[in-house]
Formats: structure tokens, C-alpha cells, sequence
């Protein structure tokens, strides 16, 4: 079954950490574990690439295959696990809970932020049910009743590759591009720190609307101007990787979603503009670039990279160094990554017992990861990072309250969340 082939990328080592993302579901009642975990069980059914368990073959390559071990659901601990070994039965996810919280956690091996969200969503769907609630899925809701639905399993990257590619993109890394200065002091560890600005979204859209502007391109343009003052810089571009999601593009259902990152970079000249010729160059820039022929000539660019793990040995050392090294090398293309998962959209029943939402990741790259989330009339920016300065992500509070949008700055402190380090599979007889 198809994971995701952009998934699988974060199956295989990087450094000694590995990229993980969790979900916080703030309930309206103490959580009752006897009625979590068949609701675990019942979206697992509803996605069955969850069930899947990673092996190490015998020419070292990863085998996935179905799992029939308990579920991974835990009362919360401070207990670090690494998905995919016998910490979590072989699982590439758990699940946790304690007091009103409900944590879905799971290697980016098996999705990204909206696939993961999505089967976290069936979890809290499915547990609402289990208490007796009523609530309909008004189609937001993947469920088990769907698996008759071919198209929620169709393999994304085969039709892509039947997508007239436009090969006229640039590939190189852009000129001058500026990284954030601060010595990285966890590269390589499982350890992230965690910043979370918040705010009213619903002020937050009246004003950016009469600007012409996306909540993604205000913010790339807030984080580069604030880093052209913080860092009193000159001549530099600052360049976001945005990733696309093709399910959108493809007008496809399938859970296991499958993502192509575009570099939208702002250059010395531009950061001159005002800011409505800047947004407007941004969103036409993000037009181009984002059509499903050039996001194809750039997938497809990039199609040695899935041979390589289709042939990889993860006995031979030299072959993970090297895959580590051409992943590093993609990193080091961006001054950060932004994403916008955007409006958290449940149903009203669910809505109605859900206080709060919020996402939680590891970092295992240099350059630091942005991503904007909303539920209700909260709007966030999440901030994982490498380094322990925190005076830019202060400064970016101070622009926010220049634009006249009041804020609230919460400081994660240094975050250890659980790993999945391949080396810990399960091997194949």
C-alpha cells in the first residue's frame, strides 16, 4: 500500500533524529481510556497504510508490512520511543492521553502535517462516537465506510508522473541566500525548541483582505522584513520553501497525501517594495510556480532521488551517508520552511467538544520550520528551531503588534518529542 512516496523519505536516518509530528486534542471532559482505544482501532481500519509496520530486508531495504500487535495507546509519560521498533509494537505512531488530552504522534514516514491531522481527526471522530455523542462526519471525516472508495489509496506519484511536465523551472539554489546566524547547538539531537505566537485570525483576515494578501505570503514577507532589521542585512535573499500539497492539484481523496516544495524567495530588490507590490509579486510568483505541469517538471527533477531509496542498503554506511548528505543539501536551498495547514475544519459535533488544538514537531534540519495552523478564531504561528536565540522570534511579536494585531508569545522551551530511527526496525528473516 502506498505510503506516500515523499513520505518514505523520512523513513531513512538523518543525523540521529528523525522528524516527527503530534496532534493535542484539548477535550471538554476527562479522557476515558476503555473508549480511546477501540476508537484507535477504528481508524487505524479507516487507514490502512496506519496499520503498516517497517522491516529492514535482507539486502537492507525497508519492507513494510501489515501489523497485527496492540495497538500503541499509553497514558502520557515522560518516556522517549522510537516508532517502528518494539516501543510501539512496531508502529509508525501512538497514541497518548492523560486529563483532558489526546495526543496522535507519528513519524512523518507515514504523512505530513494534513495527512497526519486527517487520521488524527478520525481518532477524536471515532472516540466522540464511542461516548455516546452525536456527530456527523459531513464529509470532513475520513471513516471505514469509505475504504470501498479506490480513490483514497491511489498512488499519487503514478499520476504525476502522467502529467505533461513544464521542465522551464529554476533549480539552482538562489543567490545570496541568508541563513539565520545562531551556532546550532541540537543538530543531531532529538531536541527542538518550541515558540508559539497567537492571535485573533478573524482581525488577523479583515486586515490582510484590504491588502490583497494570503496569510502565507503576509507572513513570509513579516518574517523576511523583520529578519532584514533584526539582522541589519543587505544584498541577501530570503527564501521560504512552501510546500504544495498535490492532493488539491490532482483532485484526488487519497489519505496518504503527497507534497512538492516550491522556493518562493525574496530578494534584495524586492524587500524595497511596499508591501502591496510585494504581495502581489509573491502571490503571482506562487501562481506560476504551483501549476500541476511545473510542479511535475520539478517532481520529476527530482525522480533519482526515489530510485535511490527504491535501491538503498541500510548496511552499507557509506550509501546512508550519502543519502544524508543529498538531503542535507536540499535544506541548505531555503532560509526556512513555511507551511500553512491552515483552517482546522471538523465537524460541528466535534467542534463542540474540542476546546483546543495544537500541533507539536521535531525539527531534524538547520534552518528553522514555520507553520501557521488555525482552529476556531485562534491563529498560530509554530516555531521549531535548532539554536537558543529567541530575540528574533520577540521581534516578530513587536512587527505583528507595529501591524496593529494584538499577540501572545508562548515559549515551548527545548522539546524532546519521540524519534524513528531505522536502525531500530524490525529485520526480515
Amino acid at each position: 500500500m502506498d505510503i506516500g512516496a515523499n513520505n518514505r523519505l523520512f523513513l531513512y536516518p538523518l543525523g540521529e533524529k528523525a522528524a516527527v509530528i503530534e496532534y493535542r486534542y484539548t477535550m471538554d471532559e476527562t479522557v476515558d481510556d476503555s473508549r480511546l482505544i477501540p476508537a484507535v482501532r477504528d481508524a487505524v481500519e479507516s487507514f490502512p497504510y496506519m496499520k503498516l509496520r517497517p522491516f529492514i530486508g535482507s539486502k537492507g531495504e525497508i519492507v513494510m508490512s501489515d501489523n497485527d500487535e496492540a495497538l500503541p495507546v499509553f497514558e502520557i509519560d515522560d518516556k522517549i520511543r522510537s516508532f517502528g521498533s518494539q516501543d510501539t509494537g512496531g508502529y509508525l505512531f501512538r497514541v497518548l492521553y492523560g486529563g483532558n488530552n489526546i495526543y496522535i504522534e507519528a513519524s512523518h514516514g507515514v504523512g505530513d502535517g494534513r495527512g497526519i491531522l486527517s487520521f488524527s481527526q478520525t481518532v477524536i471522530y471515532y472516540y466522540l462516537l464511542n461516548l455516546g455523542k452525536q456527530v456527523e462526519t459531513e464529509g470532513l471525516i475520513y471513516t471505514k465506510k469509505d475504504i470501498g472508495d479506490k480513490t483514497l489509496t491511489e498512488n499519487l506519484l503514478e499520476r504525476i508522473k502522467e502529467v505533461k511536465a513544464d521542465t522551464d523551472i529554476d533549480l539552482s539554489a538562489p543567490e545570496n541566500l541568508f541563513w539565520q546566524p545562531e551556532e546550532k547547538v541540537y543538530i543531531g539531537t532529538a531536541d527542538t525548541r518550541r515558540f508559539v505566537i497567537s492571535w485573533n485570525q478573524k482581525e488577523l483576515m479583515e486586515r490582510i483582505r484590504s491588502l490583497s494578501a494570503t496569510p502565507l505570503v503576509f507572513f513570509h514577507v513579516l518574517l523576511a522584513r523583520t529578519m532584514y532589521e533584526y539582522y541589519n542585512l543587505s544584498d541577501v535573499t530570503i527564501a521560504a520553501d512552501v510546500p504544495v500539497d498535490l492532493r488539491g492539484k490532482l483532485s484526488s481523496r487519497a489519505q496518504s497525501n503527497f507534497t512538492v516544495n516550491v522556493s518562493l524567495p525574496i530578494t534584495a530588490m524586492d524587500i524595497h517594495l511596499n508591501d502591496t507590490q510585494l504581495y502581489s509579486i509573491l502571490r503571482d510568483r506562487l501562481k506560476e510556480i504551483t501549476t500541476i505541469e511545473k510542479l511535475a517538471g520539478r517532481l520529476q527533477s527530482g525522480l533519482y532521488l526515489y530510485d535511490m531509496l527504491d535501491n538503498i542498503n541500510l548496511n552499507d554506511e557509506k550509501e546512508i551517508e550519502q543519502l544524508e548528505n543529498l538531503l542535507k543539501s536540499a535544506v541548505l536551498s531555503r532560509s526556512y520552511l513555511l507551511s500553512n495547514i491552515g483552517n482546522i475544519k471538523m465537524p460541528a459535533g466535534m467542534m463542540e467538544h474540542v476546546l483546543d488544538v495544537d500541533i507539536y514537531f521535531t525539527n531534524a534540519e538547520a534552518t528553522p520550520v514555520y507553520t501557521m495552523l488555525t482552529y476556531k478564531e485562534k491563529g498560530m504561528l509554530i516555531i521549531g528551531q535548532n539554536f537558543r536565540e529567541d530575540g528574533f522570534v520577540k521581534a516578530i511579536c513587536d512587527r505583528l503588534s507595529d501591524f496593529g494585531l494584538k499577540n501572545e508569545l508562548f515559549d515551548g522551551g527545548i522539546i524532546r518529542m519521540d524519534n524513528a530511527d531505522c536502525r531500530r526496525f524490525g529485520r526480515t528473516r
